[in-house]
């Protein structure tokens, strides 16, 4: 049922990390109907990642494109995929728990530290980059965590509306440096590379340019990544999370 996926396996000190970014599910489609897209797909996407953990507990958050992190803990209560706090970015040290995110267009980052038990994800639009939501995730990491030196940090970007795609207007692109707009042959219309303005940002957080990994997948030019811009309705999910048993 997993469609398309980005599968990177880390084995870290604390354990062996899963990072996924999934596009459509292989036994849909490609002109999905929006029930399958979203609903049934999410939920089955839970079911599957249930499948690396004894007792996962598994959160979709409310993305509502601001700057509000949520740190889960070991309090946190299990809340299947009921979208339970409005927010665009987590991160956790539980083994208990997984990150997700859900994903049309916006920049998905997942991330996590080689040394201490700290990973997460981030879900970044315009919006999101505008308000600086990936450097309000290291405050909020670095506040909780002060011994974790963010030099240890590894990021990767997976598939989303790239600058050769992503058209803006000027609501939009007013807010961007002009070294991130870019011409289009529309007067009234520009091309906005957020990926840059996001890296840009990391660097600016002292994120070594190694530590930054853009696995340079466009979910606009792939047709087995959802995209809204393209007339679709479904989301691509990311999601990292420590294996503690493959049932």
């Amino acid at each position: 049922m997993i469609g398309l996926k980005i599968h990177r396996e880390f084995p870290l000190p604390y354990g062996t990390l899963h990072l996924d970014f999934w596009g459509k599910p292989e036994d849909v489609p490609s002109l999905t109907p929006p029930a399958i897209g979203q609903d049934l797909y999410v939920s089955q996407s839970l079911e599957h990642i249930r499948r690396f953990y004894d007792n996962p507990r598994l959160h979709f958050l409310k993305q509502v494109h601001g700057k509000e992190v949520i740190f889960l803990d070991e309090n946190t209560l299990p809340m299947d995929s009921a979208y339970w706090a409005e927010a665009d970015s987590v991160f956790t040290e539980s083994a208990e728990h997984a990150a997700i995110i859900r994903i049309a267009d916006c920049i998905p980052i997942l991330f996590f530290h080689e040394e201490q038990r700290i990973f997460g994800g981030i879900h970044a639009g315009w919006k999101g980059v505008q308000k600086r939501i990936f450097t309000q995730t290291l405050q909020k990491i670095t506040h909780l965590f002060p011994q974790a030196g963010k030099e240890k940090f590894q990021f990767y970007i997976g598939p989303h509306n790239r600058a050769q795609t992503y058209e803006v207007r000027e609501d939009v692109y007013r807010y961007f440096a002009d070294d991130f707009v870019l011409p289009h042959p529309e007067p009234d219309k520009k091309y906005l590379d957020l990926t840059s303005a996001l890296v840009w940002e990391m660097r600016e957080n002292g994120i070594p340019e190694e530590h930054i990994h853009d696995l340079n997948t466009s979910n606009f030019l792939h047709p087995d990544y959802y995209s809204h811009r393209r007339g679709e309705t479904g989301r691509n999910i990311a999601w990292i999370g420590l294996r503690r048993q493959l049932l």
